[in-house]
């Protein structure tokens, strides 16, 4: 059962301005596969505000499924006949199924309404159910992307999942450090944590609590960091820093939050309601607090944070790393604030206005040709 048709509530908390990743993508493929799942769709309908292209969809009814990889998700409609668990048709229908690939961008999500009434009017993407309901794209910013595709292919340009391909991830990451060393060797890891073709799902707030678990300073060498790990591990082995980008996202899945679950606040009351449509996760308050409490350094107040040369910023506890006066832009170290340009002296050129004016002549030369006017004006 859906919530009713009700005006779009923004949810107002704290982490509602994290951009999606691994865990949020994850979240959006369940909420549509929860909505979607025993319903038929009809049609498909874009915002003239988005100049992305159009979907066509199959003829007739069509089903939905959804599965995430890293930062992307891609949604199968297939006509009439049912997918199987893993979000692919059977082999022999591929060809009549439509495949979107979306990427949520700064602020995507999507969200089930039970009518139209109720849908956001930042939907840029909307599918119709047999009973009414809409399941649709929402991002208010814009910033995110759809494609129809023939194939249900991820990007070559993206790595693998590093929690559900964990073993592939591994191996693709220790492949890249031992083939090329020197490209890993003047870079720090907090940059290298954002390479989607090899750390894909991994944002913002995952690489700072990754980082800081592992022990690892944000600007120390990418190289130094990952030469020494082990493309196999065991069950016994250590928890290391590709370990961890597979049980963070896991345990942040397990939180069971809400933010960019389906898009609404839910309460106590509504909750239950909600059904298929969003996440169960604790409402209001109680959610905000396993959020908060669960981080370690994201944002703490007694925490450091560096603006990186993208411009985004990471916290840390300890010693910035090395290359922190290369790459940072802005270092903040417990309370005091430092500019990266600072920490290195230049020099500063003189400019014009601070150059004396030239002279045409020497001293005596102008005496003496004050000495001459002074005479021809007497003589006058």
């Amino acid at each position: 059962k859906l919530s009713g048709c009700r005006p779009h509530l923004l949810p107002s908390l704290g982490y509602s301005g994290i951009m999606p990743e691994l865990p949020e993508l994850h979240g959006m493929a369940e909420v549509i596969n929860a909505h979607a799942a025993g319903r038929a769709f009809i049609g498909c309908r874009k915002s003239s505000l988005t100049k992305l292209p159009s979907v066509k969809v199959p003829k007739g009814s069509f089903t939905i499924r959804a599965q995430s990889r890293g930062k992307e998700l891609m949604m199968t409609l297939e006509p009439g006949l049912p997918i199987s668990n893993d979000g692919t048709p059977p082999e022999n229908d591929v060809k009549h199924a439509v495949f979107i690939l979306c990427n949520m961008g700064m602020t995507g999500f999507f969200e089930a309404v039970a009518c139209e009434k109720a849908k956001h009017r930042h939907a840029h993407l909307s599918f119709k159910a047999t009973d009414g309901s809409i399941l649709s794209y929402v991002d208010v910013r814009r910033f995110g992307t759809w494609r129809s595709m023939t194939t249900p292919e991820w990007p070559a340009d993206r790595g693998p999942d590093p929690l559900k391909e964990h073993a592939i991830f591994r191996r693709a990451v220790v492949t890249a450090v031992t083939a090329n060393p020197k490209k890993f060797d003047g870079l720090p890891i907090c940059q290298v944590l954002h390479d989607q073709s090899l750390f894909n799902g991994i944002g913002n707030y995952l690489r700072a609590e990754i980082l800081f678990r592992s022990g690892v300073p944000p600007f120390a060498s990418a190289k130094d960091v990952l030469a020494s790990l082990c493309e196999v591990v065991e069950a016994t082995d250590p928890v290391d820093l590709l370990t961890l980008c597979r049980d963070v996202p896991s345990e942040v899945i397990g939180l069971k939050i809400n933010k960019y679950q389906g898009g609404r606040q839910n309460t106590h009351q509504d909750a239950a309601s909600t059904g298929a449509s969003g996440s169960m996760a604790p409402a209001g308050d109680e959610e905000h607090s396993a959020w908060t409490n669960w981080l370690r350094v994201y944002g703490q107040e007694d925490a450091s944070w560096a603006v990186d040369k993208e411009g985004r910023r990471i916290w840390f506890r300890g010693p910035p790393g090395k290359l922190c006066r290369k790459f940072a832009q802005k270092v903040h170290l417990q309370g005091r604030r430092q500019f990266a340009g600072a920490l290195v002296a230049k020099k500063r050129p003189a400019t014009a206005l601070e150059k004396k004016p030239a002279m045409l002549f020497g001293k005596n030369q102008r005496q003496k040709i004050l000495k001459r006017s002074s005479s021809a004006a007497k003589r006058r």
